[in-house]
């Protein structure tokens, strides 16, 4: 990992989310920088009320469990928490000046503009951003303000679970260290990371692992997505949320038909001319001809002609004195007893004997019958006959019935992706709006855009995000930035590494690179 602090030790990261918690471990040294430990444990639900810590003692105990679990050993953490309006991450425009203290000032004006809470409830921190124009008259910082009350229940936390706090930040810079690779970043320094998480999505933009852009949160999220499939089927947030897990997959030619029949021009039509009266849109056979000269369907009533719509006798559909043969004749149906079917006197009494005898008289051998059936087909055939021989048969069956099953996983996993085509839309165009902004602001073209986040596990998403975008989509992994020394027992964590720790991952990196 290059741009790395020459400094050594350890530092544990805690992700603290709105579904579960994770931590991380990295150590550094000469040879770089190597993640030790990773865990995650589930949130409880009544933790978190409205982004507020209710219960900091049970919120510990977790933390301290999942370290113990995972075999963490450092005490040192830095902390990051999932709370959209508890935080802001904004670049601002201020007055440009020479003094850090009015800096501040304007920051401060600019935070209680637009942050909810009052200046006394609110902390905030800010640094000023490279590549400000000489001679411009304001600059341009990056700022971080957070409410006061979440800062101390992250303290008051930290504290319990035995730890000491080295920092709070925030998911947006942490990702920034553990996904990209600064080392290709040199090369192609302007990049995009989109974190599809549950319950918020943001998208920033990073000069190689530093933040250039934080841009505006974007609505579209896995519980977005969730939402739609409980709405469209009518059942709850818990079963839709088990159905998109399992059946959510994003099919390319699904979605491009949804874009094709939106946006296509096919059905533009040229008002002037048609070459018949069909290929109007407007046209409507029922009031055809009025106010026109010609009106194939209008009789116009002149003597000695007849009108061919008139219902005449020669009308094949009209009923005459003619025979009908459409009309009811009860003779080839109708017993002359005045029941519709005679009843077959035979029959009633076979169904009443066999209603009288038992079904199974009790001294039935499935080994004698078997041998029995064997014999009769044996001697119809004139080939021996095994009914073992019938189990190849039935496992072919049964294979069948197993890829019967698969095309009805693919075909839920098609209805799905039928369901979340608005959102995926939507999604779409919030990112290209982002991306145009920033190009609109600096006249540089982000061309790579890398996607992490429990929601960018959707199998297609990033063929889907790199087909409608047009730059190149990547889903990120600390792999190719980072050297791992895990346990084998461990070795299942790798599966969901880009998904789930690049924050943790990239709060313990804080103090070893720039």
């Amino acid at each position: 990992m290059a741009d790395k602090k020459l400094t050594s030790g350890k530092l544990l990261g805690i992700d603290i989310g709105t579904n579960s918690v994770k931590v991380a471990e990295v150590e550094a040294d000469a040879d770089g920088i190597t993640v030790i430990a990773l865990g995650e444990a589930p949130m409880l639900d009544d933790i978190f009320v409205n982004e507020d810590i209710q219960n900091p003692r049970q919120l510990a105990s977790i933390i301290k469990k999942l370290c113990k679990d995972c075999g963490t050993t450092c005490k040192k953490a830095v902390v990051a928490i999932t709370a959209p309006t508890n935080t802001l991450v904004r670049t601002l425009e201020v007055p440009k000046s020479d003094s850090v203290k009015q800096i501040r000032l304007s920051v401060k004006y600019e935070v209680e503009r637009l942050f909810p809470h009052s200046s006394y409830d609110t902390e905030f921190d800010f640094v000023e951003l490279p590549g400000n124009k000489e001679g411009a008259q304001s600059t341009k910082v990056f700022v971080v303000a957070s409410y006061r009350k979440l800062v101390e229940d992250i303290l008051k936390v930290t504290k319990l679970a035995g730890l000491t706090l080295d920092a709070i930040e925030v998911g947006e810079l942490a990702m920034g260290r553990s996904l990209v690779d600064t080392a290709i970043a040199r090369e192609e320094p302007i990049c995009g990371i989109l974190d599809l998480g549950a319950s918020k999505s943001t998208m920033c933009v990073y000069d190689g692992t530093t933040i250039k852009n934080p841009g505006m949160g974007i609505s579209v999220a896995g519980n977005t997505f969730t939402r739609e499939i409980s709405n469209t089927l009518g059942i709850s947030i818990q079963e839709a949320e088990e159905m998109k897990k399992d059946y959510a997959m994003l099919n390319l030619d699904i979605i491009k038909e949804y874009y094709d029949k939106k946006y296509s021009n096919e059905f533009e039509f040229d008002s002037s001319s048609f070459d018949t009266a069909f290929d109007d849109p407007n046209y409507n056979p029922a009031y055809a001809g009025q106010n026109t000269e010609e009106n194939p369907f209008e009789f116009d009533g002149v003597e000695g002609e007849s009108n061919p719509f008139e219902t005449a006798s020669d009308n094949p559909f009209e009923t005459t004195g003619e025979e009908n043969p459409f009309e009811k004749n009860d003779e080839p149906f109708e017993a002359e007893s005045g029941e519709p079917f005679e009843k077959d006197e035979t029959a009633t009494e076979s169904a009443e004997a066999s209603n009288s005898e038992p079904a199974f008289d009790g001294n039935f051998d499935i080994k004698e019958e078997n041998e029995k059936l064997e014999e009769e087909v044996a001697a119809k055939s004139g080939k021996q006959f095994k009914l073992e021989d019938l189990e190849d048969q039935t496992d072919a069956s049964g294979r069948q019935e197993n890829q019967k099953v698969k095309e009805v996983d693919q075909e839920k996993s098609n209805d799905i992706c039928q369901m979340l085509l608005e959102q995926l839309e939507n999604l779409q165009n919030e990112i290209r709006f982002q991306l145009d902004e920033y190009y609109n602001n600096t006249g540089i073209n982000v061309q790579k855009l890398i996607i992490t986040g429990g929601t960018s596990k959707i199998p297609g998403m990033d063929e889907f995000l790199n087909e409608y975008l047009g730059i190149e989509v990547m889903k990120g992994n600390p792999r190719d930035v980072l050297k791992f020394r895990m346990t084998q027992t461990k070795m299942d964590i790798f599966e969901d590494l880009n998904s789930i720790y690049p924050i943790a991952i990239g709060l313990a990196m804080r103090d070893f690179v720039e």
